[in-house]
């Protein structure tokens, strides 16, 4: 586990939700990524794993988990998109929202990273981000997520880290955490899972957002679910749905 968390911002905590402070969006700018213990209280992790598990019955062929109850309300609360916000501005774009309850069995993922655009990213560039969050937390026995920091400056495909599958990688962190952990990567960085050898169940789930100004081809995949999430939360925040739904309009602006 590295020591640059930021252990004091929780949800739901009162905490003023507008702003990353300086030191941790240039945290997040070098080396691309930004750790929160506990962000999540307990009742969250309580309802988010009870949902992963009702998921993984009820659509067992997709990791879509959105719409959802209690993942439509994660979508719109103030603490996480607050996060979104200061690192993407206030205008951006909902790109996903992924997760699975794995099995004990998991034999994890190989190195990778998730930038969706048809050029690789570069400093400079719209952002797109991944936030990923284990209600029942992760620890080196239960599928630690590798990083390699600052991996995001180097421009290389999606699928080339693979070559290293799961080795150790010089200069590489295994982040491990208790109920709530939230972690979240640019999502150029590399990253791998690493294999659960315990008995347990490993919930996860990962929400996505980009900036504007990049085609990004798997967004436009998402159309139905895009629709469907509209129509669940709509009545919530109609200016958010209406943001969301921008799918014909990826490159509506550019970066000044």
């Amino acid at each position: 586990m590295t020591d640059n968390t930021s252990p004091e911002r929780k949800i739901d905590s009162g905490n003023k939700v507008d702003a990353l402070s300086k030191e941790e969006r240039r945290q997040f700018e070098e080396g691309g990524y930004l750790i929160f213990t506990e962000f999540f209280n307990n009742e969250w992790n309580q309802e988010m794993t009870r949902a992963l598990e009702e998921l993984q019955v009820l659509r067992p062929d997709s990791k879509a988990i959105v719409p959802y109850p209690v993942f439509n309300r994660l979508l719109l609360n103030g603490n996480l998109i607050g996060i979104v916000k200061s690192l993407l501005g206030e205008e951006f774009l909902f790109h996903h929202a992924n997760g699975r309850s794995l099995p004990s069995s998991d034999a994890g993922k190989v190195w990778h990273h998730d930038y969706d655009g048809l050029v690789q990213w570069k400093p400079g560039k719209p952002l797109m981000i991944h936030l990923l969050g284990y209600p029942q937390g992760i620890d080196e026995k239960r599928g630690s997520l590798a990083i390699l920091p600052k991996s995001h400056l180097k421009t290389v495909g999606r699928s080339m880290p693979n070559i290293h599958a799961l080795k150790n990688l010089d200069g590489e962190i295994q982040i491990s955490g208790k109920p709530g952990l939230l972690v979240v990567l640019n999502s150029a960085l590399w990253h791998s899972r690493r294999l659960n050898s315990t008995p347990s169940r490993r919930p996860y789930f990962n929400y996505s957002f980009c900036q504007f100004g990049i085609e990004r081809p798997e967004r436009n995949e998402y159309s139905d679910m895009l629709k469907d999430l509209s129509e669940s939360i709509g009545k919530e925040s109609e200016d958010f749905v209406r943001m969301i739904l921008q799918s014909n309009t990826l490159k509506k602006k550019s970066l000044k």
